[in-house]
Parts: structure tokens; sequence; C-alpha cells
């Protein structure tokens, strides 16, 4: 899970009660329903736990009477490596053959500071040690 909504409940009641409370207001709040919820592994004895169709897992990141909840992202499907054989540009590798390779771009060089007007007065700052007349 990439997204999802941070739910803050230290209250003494029980663990699913809370996790259900945190599960009907993100189903209120975003029209559907999450399916998984971390939390601090100190508020989870198992390594994970199903309720109602939730599946409650430990998560280090998440500071204690804290859960992420939120749905679980679909595991990417995987490209098949090229063959070490294939060449480069073609189907076979990967790419799109009508694609052109990225061109590098330079980067403009740096706009220099002008010298601004001093005011009718100023005095012209001079370098050297501050305090000697």
């Amino acid at each position: 899970m990439n997204i999802g909504m941070l739910w803050y409940d230290d209250s003494p009641l029980d663990l699913k009660l809370r996790i259900e409370k945190a599960a009907e207001y993100y189903t209120e709040k975003y029209g559907h329903q999450p399916n998984l919820v971390v939390v601090h592994p100190s508020m989870l004895e198992t390594e994970e736990l199903r309720l109602n169709g939730v599946l409650v897992r430990r998560g280090p990141s998440v500071r204690p009477g804290h859960f992420w909840i939120g749905v679980e992202d679909e595991p990417a499907e995987t490209e098949k490596p090229a063959r070490a054989g294939a060449k480069r540009g073609s189907a076979k590798a990967g790419k799109s053959a009508g694609r052109k390779p990225a061109k590098a771009v330079k980067a403009p060089p740096a706009a220099k500071a002008k010298p601004q007007p001093r005011a009718a007065g100023a005095k012209k700052a001079t370098r050297g040690r501050a305090g000697r007349s």
C-alpha cells in the first residue's frame, strides 16, 4: 500500500473495535471498503490477522496508536527481461521499434546578478576590518 489514510485511536477499546471504527470511517469517506490495515508491532500479537475482510499487518514504520488503512496495491506484472542476444531497439527487447532515444538537454547558464545602484548619500561598502577609521 503506497497511499492510505492515517487514523489515530489510542482509546482503551479492543483493537478489533478500533479497526472496525477506522474501516467504517474510511468506507464513508472514500466510498469503498479498505482491505489492509498496518499497525505498530506492539499492537498486534500475531504477524497477521483478518477482520471482516480486512488484513491487519504489523509495520514498524507505523507509530503506536496509529492505523495506516487503505487498499493493498496489486502486485505489478513483471516484464520479461530482454534476451542477451536481442538487438537494441527491437520489439523483442521490450522497446518500441519506432521510438527515438531521448536527447540530453543542457541546462541554461545561470544568470549573473547585476549590481544595484546605491541610494543618494549612501556610503560604498569597503572590505577590511570592521571598526577601523
